[in-house]
């Protein structure tokens, strides 16, 4: 049984996961739609001096803009999640500080933010 269902899960896991990556630079915009745009961007973020790392996939300069969404039920992400992540853009948008976000670059060209991260050590 336990073989069956390992065989199950190793087919299965190649279909559900996705093409992640990090991308890093500086927070140009910072966008809160409220209600207004409540279930189609929520935080647009859109950054310059955008640096690609390979992750799980090197596709994320292709199928992303320079804009990524912060979205509640995308990636896992909570509305609390989401406004602790609201508040670290403000914070590198008013600090000038360099940024990363970890997201799924299969959902473009907006895509979704799963992990932020602020600060000149990247």
């Amino acid at each position: 049984m336990k073989l069956i269902l390992s065989f199950i899960i190793a087919i299965l896991f190649p279909l559900t996961s996705y093409a992640n990556q990090w991308v890093f630079g500086k927070v140009q915009i910072v966008e809160e739609y409220g209600q207004y745009g409540a279930n189609q961007y929520q935080v647009l973020l859109t950054l310059t001096d955008q640096i690609w790392t390979s992750g799980s996939s090197s596709n994320g300069a292709t199928n992303c803009t320079d804009r990524f969404r912060i979205m509640t039920g995308e990636e896992g992400v909570t509305e609390e999640i989401k406004n602790r992540m609201y508040t670290m853009m403000l914070a590198a948008y008013m600090s000038n500080k360099k940024i990363g976000l970890y997201m799924n670059t299969e959902k473009g060209p907006g895509c979704t933010v799963q992990v932020t991260r602020v600060g000149d050590g990247f």
